[in-house]
């Protein structure tokens, strides 16, 4: 939850229900699940030799909450990143996971992220001499434990980053003189016929209550690839026994001050009409602050919606 300092500093509006206004503004869908934050690693990008180095990360199907992953490497490996999705979802495997890793990883420090629904594995070497080393055959580096999924769900990659030991790259050739270069990584996994087509959604939300005042009080995350220009949930009672109404809101700065809001009940809907966005973001964001009228104590968010500007 933030602080009463940091509300503070929030653009306040407020505005009860049943407001109608026409968009003059053209939208289009996202697709959109209720996940929570993604943990990113940031990597330089650069030039590389004539054909990019191959790494192949392969996830074993789960087994009671396990699944083991393996790696062949056409070049050392310094750290990698990637999030998990199952194939048959689309969604990260819910769970608290945790990492066993093998002796090759003994030195590195490797962590999973596991919040709500998305599921990020992050490792690092820190030696000169940590590196994996390369290997033309699949070599087990780590278990990935805790998972929730049912057996035999298979587990596919996205936003897959390796991190190869640098290039150093004579510039301009023959002149005797070398620049230091990241090397690009062609990453493949193995179940890569299955998983092609299985991808992060857009836009993920998110949920923080406080239900320490007189009224619940409930933050919605927004994770988003994309700008926004329109967005609509309904807050519902987790347990489905109370009713539920908004009574105000408050955006986050970052939220243009021009985007009409309508609220009905337990409606929230807000869009551009002047074609001024919600920007996209990597990371997980507050995007507006709710205050409730119910008894309810847990939430969810049901029917999601949201929208960018067509292309003319």
């Amino acid at each position: 939850m933030m602080s009463s300092t940091s509300r503070a500093a929030l653009v306040r509006r407020w505005m009860r229900t049943g407001r109608r206004a026409g968009s003059r503004t053209a939208l289009k869908g996202y697709s959109v699940a209720s996940i929570v934050v993604c943990l990113l690693f940031a990597c330089a990008s650069t030039a590389s030799a004539e054909a990019d180095p191959v790494v192949t990360i392969s996830v074993d199907s789960v087994q009671s909450g396990s699944a083991l992953v393996s790696i062949s490497n056409e070049v050392e490996i310094r750290a990698f990143q990637f999030n998990l999705l199952e194939s048959d979802s689309g969604l990260a495997p819910g769970g608290s996971i945790t990492v066993d890793v093998e002796d090759v990883l003994e030195d590195w420090i490797v962590q999973a992220a596991s919040e709500g629904g998305v599921a990020t594995v992050l490792g690092t070497s820190f030696g000169e001499d940590d590196e994996i080393p390369v290997s033309e055959d699949l070599v087990p580096v780590l278990t990935i434990q805790g998972l929730e999924s049912p057996d035999d769900t298979i587990l596919c990659l996205d936003n897959e980053i390796i991190v190869a030991p640098p290039l150093l790259v004579e510039d301009p050739p023959g002149s005797g003189d070398f620049i230091v270069v990241l090397q690009n990584v062609t990453v493949i996994q193995g179940n890569e016929e299955v998983c092609q087509n299985v991808m992060l959604p857009d836009v993920i939300l998110s949920l923080n209550t406080d239900n320490s005042g007189s009224e619940p009080v409930l933050d919605v995350v927004m994770f988003s690839t994309e700008a926004v220009a329109g967005l609509q949930f309904n807050v519902v009672d987790l347990l489905g026994d109370e009713s539920i109404a908004i009574n105000e809101f408050l955006f986050s700065p970052f939220v243009p001050d021009d985007f009409e809001v309508t609220i009905s009940e337990n409606t929230f809907f807000a869009f551009t009409t002047t074609g001024n966005t919600i920007p996209a973001f990597p990371t997980s964001q507050l995007l507006v602050q709710l205050t409730l009228d119910t008894n309810a104590e847990q939430f969810c968010l049901e029917d999601p919606a949201f929208f960018s500007i067509m292309e003319p």
